[in-house]
Parts: C-alpha cells; structure tokens; sequence
C-alpha cells in the first residue's frame, strides 16, 4: 500500500473524509506548491492544516497575514524550506488585502522570491523554496476569481481543492498518525510523460490549468508522490492514486463560468454549498439546508428555485432534493458522489 494510502485510512478511522485532503496536502507541501483548500465552513479544512503544519519542522502557522505583514516574518522566510499555512483567509480584513495577499504568496511560492516597496512597506524576500496551503471559504474565493490577479497569476500558480464534506460527529482532538517524508524530492528521477494516465492526468488538471502548466505539475505531484513513497521513481501506482486524490480540482469546471476570454471570471458559490449538502447526506433536505447555512428554509426554497434544471424535488414533508439525471451524470463524471446517510 502507497504511504499516503496507508495515511488517508487511517485518519479516516477517526476523522471521516478528512484522509484524502490530508494526503492531498502532503503532496503539495513535498512538490512545494501554492495549495488553496475550498470549502464552507465546518468542513474541517482548519483541522488537517493545523495537525499538518504543527507536524512539519520550521512551519510557519499564521492565523492571519498580509502583504504588509510579511515584512514582519522577512527574517524567518529568507532562505525557507519549510510550508505557510494560513489558517483563514477570511481573517485578512478587505477584499484587496485578500487578494494581493494570496497574489505575493502564490508567486513567493512559484518564483522563490518577492520585493515590496509599497507605501509603508519595504522589504525582500529571497531563496524562498518553501510551499503555502491556504483555507477559504467558497464565498471570498468567489471575490478573488473575479479579480484581473487571478487571470494574471494565481490561477496558473495554485492548486484549487475542493473539499465538499461536513462531519457529522466532528472529532475536536488532532488525528494520531506520525507523518513520514519520505526521500528527498530531488532523488527522484525524470519519467516518460506519455501514456493513457498522463493523458488521464492531463484532461483532469487543464480545468485549472494552461497546457504548459499542466505538465509542470503533474512532473511536480508525480515525483512528490513516489518521493512520499520512499521510491526514485515514478509507477503507474503513483499516477493511479494522484488522479483519485487531485480529482476534486476538476470540480471547478462545474462551479466556475467567463463571460470573457481574459475577465469576468464568476465562482458559483450557491452551487458548492449545495453540492456539500449532496455529497454529505445524499438526497438532502430543506430543513437540513437551513440548518446548515443558517437561512429561512423559505429563503433556502427561493435559492434551490434557481436551481430547478439541476436540482429536483423527490419528495415532500420534508420537502427533499436530489440532482436531476442529466446532472447526476455529469457529477458521476467528475467523480462527485454522495456520501450518504
């Protein structure tokens, strides 16, 4: 069993449907890559990226940050090897801060460097070789999609996971597993980008990236999986269980539309506290809804309404909602099933 297989199952014994993101993480850190990580809230997105980040020697763990603040942590990022992990987003207090923070992470994470002489501000920081894993909720990624950032430089230099899961008995305490890392990530040898799972790879990750990209990740993530492993060389395991693990970043195809090719971006976050909904309890119900996000269920009726060729009602007292066939199928396409009660 691949060590990352062996690490999902077992968070899961005690953290239901926590294991994957985990693994996922991991992966990000090893390949040293901007990681953002989608969901709403009471998802236990903050869970894995704390026990992550306090696994990890040198860690930096930052409730919040800014663009401004980095001048503060310039000392301890020059020269780092380590991962940033931004607990919320949501705690950066404006739009614009949000933004432009995420902006100079992902090419601090990219590029290994980055220098401020903003108003108040000036700073550099250099050799930075580390990685960054970032929690947002669906409602401020909606904000930052739409910005001309994401179009010239976060999107290409992040890896968008969606995690579409609410415990439904929340363990508060961190999960047990002692993490392992493997070899180090330049022991591992170049491998043949040909082949039916590179081409698998490859139509999975183009919904986030461009072609060029693309390849430069998949080299990343594959050598980081068998790295993980304690192995120098990539198998067809390693492409078999990174298509299973990075299959959510393909649900942004679904959730996301442009009314031009270079703007207009728009993240439907409706559509992903819907789907949360779905792949927790299977057919949901108003009632749930309402419960869940804290509205009316009059309101929460208002809002599904929009959603009639998707959603459809199965059933009444309690009014209850499934997808749709033809939606049902394209969710079994991406891989986005339910999990049922």
């Amino acid at each position: 069993m691949h060590y990352l297989q062996y690490l999902a199952r077992e968070i899961d014994k005690t953290h239901a449907h926590l294991g994957n993101l985990a693994a996922v993480e991991m992966l990000s850190i090893k390949a040293k890559k901007l990681l953002l990580v989608i969901s709403p809230r009471g998802c236990g997105k903050s869970r894995v990226s704390s026990y992550i980040g306090l696994s990890i020697a040198g860690a930096s763990v930052q409730d919040r940050i800014s663009v401004a603040g980095l001048q503060y942590l310039k000392e301890e990022f020059n020269g780092f090897q380590s991962v940033l992990v931004v607990d919320d987003i949501a705690k950066t207090q404006t739009s614009y801060a949000r933004i432009a923070t995420i902006t100079t992470i992902a090419e601090l994470v990219y590029s290994h460097y980055c220098k401020s002489a903003l108003a108040g501000t000036f700073y550099s920081i250099e050799n930075f070789y580390g990685s960054a894993i970032i929690n947002i909720q669906p409602v401020l990624l909606k904000e930052i999609v739409r910005s001309d950032e994401w179009e010239a430089s976060i999107q290409d230099k992040s890896l968008r996971y969606y995690h579409l899961y609410r415990p439904q008995q929340p363990n508060p305490a961190p999960p047990k597993v002692k993490l392992q890392w493997g070899i180090g990530l330049n022991k591992v040898k170049d491998f043949d980008m040909t082949g039916k799972l590179i081409s698998h790879l490859k139509s999975l990750l183009a919904t986030q990236w461009g072609v060029s990209r693309v390849r430069e990740h998949i080299l990343d993530l594959a050598k980081a999986c068998a790295a993980i492993d304690g192995r120098d060389k990539v198998s067809q395991s390693d492409l078999l269980l990174l298509i299973k693990l990075l299959r959510p970043l393909s649900f942004e195809r679904l959730v996301s539309s442009k009314s031009s090719f270079e703007s207009g971006r728009e993240l439907n976050s409706d559509l992903l506290a819907i789907l949360t909904e779905y792949v927790t309890y299977g057919n949901f119900t108003l009632q749930q809804l309402s419960l869940d996000y804290k509205l009316s269920t009059s309101q929460c009726y208002k809002i599904m309404s929009r959603y009639s060729s998707q959603w459809v009602e199965v059933a009444k007292s309690p009014t209850t909602y499934a997808p749709g066939p033809d939606f049902k199928v394209e969710l079994k396409r991406l891989g986005l099933n339910s999990t049922g009660r």
